[in-house]
């Protein structure tokens, strides 16, 4: 296994921080452990066909499908500097 080049600076990039926040939604003492299954099955006031618990497994499933691709994507800004004479 190698790390990549810029490892240091990890914590800048978008995938690391959707993955953290997977991690805090649904992570061993995150947010769903203090939710009762009435909190989660109630209605969604401004959606009222889903419940709570299909609002938080969308956010989670988004987070991973864009972690995922911020993973396979340069998170670099490219630098375009223009020389005018």
């Amino acid at each position: 296994m190698k790390l990549v080049e810029d490892w240091q600076r990890a914590w800048r990039w978008y995938s690391m921080w959707a993955f953290s926040a997977i991690g805090i939604i649904s992570g061993g003492s995150g947010i769903l452990v203090h939710l009762t299954p009435a909190m989660l099955g109630a209605k969604v006031l401004f959606m009222p066909t889903w419940t709570w618990a299909e609002v938080v497994a969308s956010i989670v499933a988004f987070l991973a499908i864009t972690g995922g691709v911020g993973r396979l994507i340069s998170q670099e800004p490219e630098v375009d500097i223009e020389v005018s004479a």
